[in-house]
């Protein structure tokens, strides 16, 4: 079994030694809390689609919003395991030494804090855009001729969670020297897919550029060995529950706010969650069409239930969960036991993908959201060739059209340079194109669409 002494490791990334707490008042899980929160990608979440692009209507969730409340159940969830595992007689034997409760809460609202914090504009219609232009457009053909095979289907395969790892690793604060230098229990526990990399076939839990650091964290926690990879953290499995949670309940919420869904209708799926003996009291009148007030009531009744099975699910599976061995999300295992809360966040997850997803205006920014990626793609890509080939030729004082110049300048301290090339290698071909990619992703929905503009022509000469 994997241990917990190891398991919730202060170690941070790009630091040498552990982070010492004594004296604080604040840990080194806190820290990585205000990390996160007080950094330039975690701000940008707020200008981020969550499930609604460009949605005039301020009461709909945001990346911002969405996390924050993420965070809240990740904590709840990180705690109740942590108080169980140090005052369960049953896991005596199990207790790390040093820790309390609240460093479990910690590390998951960390992690949980984080989540999405590598995603595109336009949410996951961002993601398919950015592998569209990969697989059917001429300037990515162009690009293929570059690249070996190996690294033009690891920028094919992009992936918000991936990117997300890259973004707190790598690019925030400390460039290529730890990023925001977070713990490893943090991000181990942020990692939902460590046993790969960029596949066709699977999710991508990382990129090949942060594959080394992956291996150290691993190493250091000594997470189980799986196949050619690594095990889950065990907290990792609570920061999915809690975004299931929170975006099953939540995008039922939304559409009712803008009008797709009835307040009835959503309600009683909703109050399913709950024993027959209380959904009286949180049901609305017939009348009633005040959603906001209806959703406040029951909300936190819903959430307690499910982050009660979530919990219960976690320790019926601890010892599977410890050796690694555990393949199931906490919730669909604890709704295939009949657990009620679980089965209403299935089927809240089911009707957003089926009823509220296809939604037309959602559609037809999304349709909208593939030609400003590819306008994005195909000039930032160009101006990242230009200066790999000029780079090839002269590392000391690369020199590039005009054009890509004033594209490069707009990275402004990520501009590919002599002086900041990633660490133990240069600027590839492979290295340059990668850092694009970070820079439009890192782009809010807002800011894509004026730079798609401005790169076709569409001039606002407003100061």
């Amino acid at each position: 079994m994997m241990s917990w002494d190891k398991l919730l490791s202060n170690r941070r990334l790009g630091r040498s030694g552990a982070t010492s707490d004594r004296g604080s008042g604040r840990s080194a899980f806190l820290s990585d809390i205000d990390r996160i929160t007080f950094s330039a990608s975690f701000r940008r979440l707020a200008r981020k689609t969550q499930v609604f692009p460009l949605a005039a209507n301020d009461h709909v969730h945001n990346r911002l919003t969405h996390s924050l409340e993420v965070s809240r159940v990740g904590r709840t969830l990180g705690s109740a395991v942590g108080w169980t595992l140090l005052h369960g007689s049953k896991y005596e034997r199990h207790r790390p030494s040093n820790r309390t409760y609240l460093d479990f809460g910690a590390i998951v609202e960390a992690a949980s804090l984080a989540h999405d914090i590598g995603h595109p504009p336009f949410g996951h219609a961002g993601d398919r855009a950015l592998r569209h232009w990969f697989d059917h457009s001429d300037s990515a053909d162009q690009l293929r001729k570059h690249l070996a095979k190996i690294e033009f289907t690891d920028l094919r395969n992009f992936d918000g969670n991936a990117q997300g790892f890259r973004r707190i690793t790598q690019l925030d604060k400390d460039i290529f020297a730890g990023g925001l230098n977070l713990t490893y229990a943090t991000l181990a526990s942020y990692i939902k897919y460590p046993q790969w990399a960029a596949t066709p076939s699977c999710k991508s839990g990382f990129f090949r550029t942060e594959r080394d650091i992956v291996e150290t964290i691993s190493q250091d926690l000594a997470l189980a060995k799986v196949g050619k990879g690594y095990a889950r953290h065990p907290l990792s499995y609570l920061v999915e529950s809690a975004d299931d949670v929170c975006y099953g309940f939540l995008d039922l919420e939304d559409a009712v706010e803008m009008g797709i869904l009835g307040l009835h209708d959503v309600a009683a799926t909703l109050l399913q969650a709950l024993p027959p003996t209380e959904r009286k009291a949180y049901r609305p009148e017939a009348d009633q069409h005040s959603h906001r007030i209806v959703f406040a009531k029951m909300r936190g009744k819903i959430f307690r239930a499910a982050i009660g099975a979530a919990v219960r699910s976690f320790f019926r599976n601890y010892d599977a969960i410890l050796e690694g061995t555990f393949d199931c999300e906490l919730l669909e295992d604890a709704a295939t036991r009949g657990e009620r809360a679980a089965r209403v966040v299935l089927e809240a997850k089911r009707r957003a993908r089926d009823e509220v997803f296809p939604f037309d205006h959602k559609a037809s920014v999304e349709l909208a959201s593939y030609a400003v990626i590819a306008r994005l793609l195909d000039e930032f890509v160009g101006a990242a060739l230009a200066f790999a080939k000029a780079y090839a030729r002269n590392a000391s004082g690369p020199r590039v059209d005009s054009k890509s110049a004033i594209l490069l300048d707009m990275l402004g301290d990520h501009q590919p340079k002599r002086a900041n090339a990633p660490k133990g290698t240069d600027w590839t071909t492979h290295q340059c194109v990668r850092r694009m990619l970070d820079f439009i992703s890192g782009m809010t929905d807002d800011f894509a669409i004026r730079v798609a503009r401005q790169l076709s022509g569409q001039l606002d000469l407003r100061l």
